[in-house]
């Protein structure tokens, strides 16, 4: 640079000119894992106060949306609402490299799934709630092999305040016991509706709790409310530390 006071030997001559990409290692706690249109972004504005774009067709998320989950004792964990991912996205169809290494950036997947199945369009063929967990798993496992394993992982069936979905859930839980290979998912299947917000309370009870195992094995401080008030250079004698009834 062209200081005296920082660069005597070669005052006045041209400085460097550096452009770098900065990736987060991390982006989020859990990441909600589906097809279009499961119902991933109306789940993270249910939970949070994030506002994705919600609407009725594929791909009204394009980029990640994070946001926080805030429980009554003040514990917060990062949600991320990853792009829909569709078939062959491990071979980038769809934007898809883009879309599942955001999923390497979080430490849980939560799936969404749509219980009453999938297609992308009229061209498309029709999945069915089980078909489209197989199919979310291969395209994982096709774009690293270690994924599903380093990883806890929780389903959560959405839509099932709709006709039929009880049968559905029935044969969807049916399958998922013959399947053999388990990964880390969680052995609970969660029905939930995000539309009329049924089992929501549970799911996410749970998914705290799969968060706090996480976060003790890779060994990450659990946080107080004071402690993150000190941290934020916050006055801790203007908050109220008693939870709202």
């Amino acid at each position: 640079g062209g200081s005296p006071l920082t660069n005597k030997q070669q005052s006045g001559l041209k400085g460097d000119r550096l452009h770098a990409i900065l990736e987060l290692k991390s982006i989020a706690d859990v990441g909600l894992v589906g097809f279009p249109n499961a119902g991933k972004s109306s789940l993270l504005k249910a939970v949070s106060k994030a506002n994705p774009k919600i609407a009725d067709y594929p791909f009204t998320t394009v980029r990640p949306q994070v946001a926080s989950v805030e429980f009554p004792d003040y514990f917060v964990l990062r949600m991320a609402d990853i792009p829909g991912l569709i078939e062959g996205a491990h071979n980038n169809v769809g934007m898809g490299h883009d879309f599942l290494r955001h999923i390497e950036r979080t430490h849980m997947l939560l799936f969404l799934i749509d219980i009453h199945g999938f297609q992308l369009n009229n061209d498309s063929p029709f999945r069915t709630a089980y078909e489209t967990l197989q199919l979310l798993i291969a395209e994982l496992n096709m774009y690293e092999k270690q994924l599903l394993y380093t990883r806890p992982s929780i389903i959560a069936l959405n839509k099932m305040d709709q006709e039929g979905s009880q049968a559905l859930y029935k044969d969807f839980v049916a399958s998922l016991s013959k399947d053999k290979v388990k990964y880390r998912f969680s052995p609970t299947v969660y029905p939930v509706s995000v539309k009329t917000r049924a089992g929501l309370a549970e799911l996410i009870t749970n998914v705290r709790k799969a968060v706090e195992q996480e976060r003790s094995k890779r060994g990450v401080e659990q946080m107080s409310f004071q402690k993150r008030l000190l941290a934020e250079d916050r006055d801790i004698a203007r908050v109220s530390l008693i939870p709202k009834s």
